[in-house]
């Protein structure tokens, strides 16, 4: 549980990155 926990916490920023694209993508998309 505690090698997951860190991993995760490891990942976060990346996953929070990609998050942010993705929503920026889907927003561009139908506002265009």
């Amino acid at each position: 549980m505690n090698r997951l926990y860190r991993i995760y916490t490891s990942l976060a920023p990346y996953l929070a990155d990609a998050a942010i694209l993705l929503t920026g993508f889907m927003i561009g998309r139908i506002t265009a």
